[in-house]
């Protein structure tokens, strides 16, 4: 279960709208979700499902529900020749402010096991940093989860680190 919609209380009426919020589940989803294939730069990697009730008279949502399933979970430790892993890894190195870059212990994406084995870390035409300062960010804000992101650079980071860590195989007697 990713996210739920609703229209609300007059309070919530004053931040954006339920459609505005549908709409910018896209960048979030796509953020997490999509990743560098052979064949396409903007692969999705997963299935979703969006439950929308809507008002028959004014033809607006007034709810939302929305579902994830299928998600390519292998491809966080391994991805094929000339692929990347999926796309909120290389936003958050590449848009982090100098001191997130420090809080969160990031470094550059050719020094993580995770992201370094297929050796492509950039997309033609795709900007990581600016879309993670102008299009995530954005869409994060919009849908209500910008107090969040301390703990999304927490959870990236310890995703990230994951992969650092060395297994030595200690006989017993």
């Amino acid at each position: 279960h990713i996210a739920d919609f609703q229209t609300g209380t007059a309070e919530a009426d004053t931040g954006p709208n339920i459609q505005e919020q549908v709409l910018q589940i896209n960048p979030v989803l796509e953020a997490f979700g999509n990743a560098k294939t052979e064949r396409n730069n903007n692969s999705s990697r997963f299935g979703k499902f969006m439950r929308l009730l809507v008002d028959p008279r004014r033809g607006t949502i007034l709810s939302g529900e929305l579902e994830d399933f299928l998600l390519e979970k292998s491809r966080i430790v391994q991805q094929g020749h000339a692929e990347r892993n999926y796309h909120i890894f290389y936003q958050v190195l590449e848009g982090a402010t100098p001191e997130e870059q420090e809080a969160y212990s990031l470094m550059g994406a050719d020094q993580y096991e995770y992201l370094k084995g297929s050796e492509c870390f950039t997309v033609a035409g795709m900007d990581d940093g600016k879309i993670w300062r102008e299009e995530t960010l954005a869409a994060f804000a919009t849908i209500g989860i910008k107090d969040e992101l301390p703990e999304l650079y927490k959870a990236v980071s310890g995703i990230l680190r994951c992969g650092q860590l060395v297994f030595e195989n200690v006989e017993t007697a």
